[in-house]
C-alpha cells in the first residue's frame, strides 16, 4: 500500500471503496483510489468530484456525478459538463476558475521545466523492472 506526506498531510492509496470509506472514518488521512473508469462514483456518495486526469479532453465526466463537479485543463466547459473549470495554461490565467465557458485550448506546446522543454525520454528501465545500486 502507498502512503505519502506532502505538508503535513497524508495520503494513503486504498485498495478499493470500502477500504477508502474506512480510511476517511477516523484515521485522520486523505485516501487515494486510483480509478481510470472512474466506477466508484455510483458507490460514494461525494459532495464533489475533481476531475484532474490532465487528458486535454473530457474522458466521461459529467455534472450529475455529484453536487459539485470541477473539470481541470481543457476539455470542460462549465455548466455543461462541470460546474467550474480550472485553467491549467501557463500564464496570468494559469489557476483561475471558469464558471461559464472553458478553459483556453491545449497549445501541444511543452512548457519550460527546470529550463529544459521537450526533448527525448529514454527509458533504461522498463515499468516493474528491478534494479539494484552500484
Amino acid at each position: 500500500m502507498g502512503k505519502s506526506q506532502v505538508e503535513g498531510a497524508t495520503a494513503v492509496r486504498a485498495q478499493d471503496v470500502s477500504h477508502a470509506l474506512g480510511l476517511l472514518s477516523g484515521e485522520g488521512v486523505v485516501p487515494v483510489l486510483v480509478d481510470p473508469a472512474c466506477a466508484c462514483v455510483k458507490d460514494v456518495a461525494s459532495d464533489a468530484v475533481v476531475d484532474a486526469v490532465l487528458a486535454k479532453r473530457n474522458l466521461g465526466t459529467t455534472m450529475d456525478m455529484a453536487p459539485i463537479v470541477v473539470g481541470v485543463g481543457p476539455g470542460f466547459t462549465a455548466g455543461v459538463d462541470c460546474h467550474a473549470v480550472v485553467e491549467i495554461v501557463r500564464g496570468h490565467t494559469l489557476g483561475r476558475t471558469h464558471y461559464e465557458g472553458s478553459a483556453l485550448s491545449n497549445t501541444a506546446v511543452p512548457g519550460l521545466v527546470g529550463g529544459f522543454a521537450g526533448g527525448v525520454l529514454e527509458a533504461i528501465l522498463h515499468v516493474g523492472g528491478t534494479f539494484s545500486a552500484r
